[in-house]
């Protein structure tokens, strides 16, 4: 019987090659609530004042951040004094591109489309 649920096994620890040997991020496979939050963040709802529908409005800059402010569940990162640095979202956007771009690759990697997603049934 396949798991419904997210667990434990649900996480994923990755690392990429120009990272020092004990750098690692720990990524999530998405559950259906991690799919709503990253739409959250991405999409912005006016207030109802009344006068016809709230309006919506996705922020395209935030499509990439927020799979990485959802799909990141720690890391071990230093900066270039040899220093920790925390997961944040203030750190997420200081990551370099090469880095971003490798963790998103891999939170895409986890988190495939479902059918649905690829349009179909």
């Amino acid at each position: 019987m396949s798991g419904r649920f997210r667990t434990k096994k649900s996480h994923v620890t990755i690392h990429a090659d120009w990272w020092d040997a004990d750098e690692a991020v720990v990524i999530r496979r998405f559950s259906f609530g991690d799919r709503e939050r990253v739409n959250e963040l991405m999409c912005k709802v006016s207030p109802f004042t009344g006068a016809g529908e709230p309006e919506m409005t996705m922020d395209m800059g935030m499509v990439n951040r927020a799979s990485l402010i959802v799909g990141i569940v720690s890391w071990n990162m230093r900066d270039e004094d040899g220093q920790a640095v925390a997961l944040s979202q203030e750190t997420i956007d200081q990551l370099t591109e090469e880095d971003a771009d490798f963790i998103l690759a891999e939170i895409a990697r986890v988190n495939p489309k479902s059918e649905h997603e690829r349009g179909g049934k």
